[in-house]
């Protein structure tokens, strides 16, 4: 009988979301331990986000057990200046300085979005964040390129809401952030190194 209570009680919960829009507040801070890049061909960087999602306005929508969406999730601000932000934080604990002159991260933006799934038990919400990532030297040379697919789960999860929202979203974020600075090669188009002499710098 409990089982029983518990299942319907959390359906009850999820088809009673609010319908009424709600906000996720998306951001990200550098880990505490990041490792501080000391290279003599350290170059300034300038980086610069392009918005290309289809969806602009939202990253996501509160919805129903039963899948109808009720409700909208917006970005307590706009998307690409908490990416911005993110990105020149994480670039600045790595020891880089932010400014004209130097090297150009470019930053697209496909995509930025949170959906739930769900069982009888229970629920998750789901990120998904792909961008692409260019390094354009001073004179607007390709360095480096890669296309990076993140995903951040919140789980278990009985209310469909920003804030469930917010938390798969900052995890999506820390994976794609965390993938890229790990990549040798992403490391050595900022420094001008090719991959094998940064890892043995490492």
């Amino acid at each position: 009988m409990k089982p029983f209570f518990f299942i319907a009680a959390a359906a009850v919960i999820l088809c009673s979301c609010a319908v009424k829009n709600d906000y996720a507040d998306v951001k990200h801070k550098p880990s505490k331990t990041t490792q501080v890049i000391d290279h003599p061909g350290k170059k300034p960087i300038i980086i610069e986000i392009k918005d290309e999602r289809e969806e602009k306005e939202t990253v996501g929508y509160i919805q129903n057990s039963l899948g109808m969406k009720t409700a909208k999730i917006f970005p307590k601000e706009e998307l690409p200046v908490s990416i911005l932000r993110a990105m020149q934080d994480e670039m600045i604990a790595k020891g880089f300085v932010i400014t004209e002159g130097g090297l150009k991260l470019l930053v697209t933006l496909d995509k930025c979005y949170v959906d739930y799934e769900s069982n009888l038990f229970a629920a998750k919400s789901v990120a998904d964040l792909q961008m692409n990532i260019h390094v354009l030297s001073e004179s607007g040379d390709p360095l480096y390129f890669k296309k990076i697919k993140a995903k951040g789960i919140e789980s278990p999860i009985f209310l469909y809401s920003g804030k469930n929202a917010t938390k798969a979203l900052n995890k999506a974020l820390k994976n794609a952030l965390s993938e890229l600075m790990l990549d040798h090669y992403f490391i050595g188009s900022l420094i001008g190194e090719t991959p094998t002499e940064v890892i043995a710098q490492d």
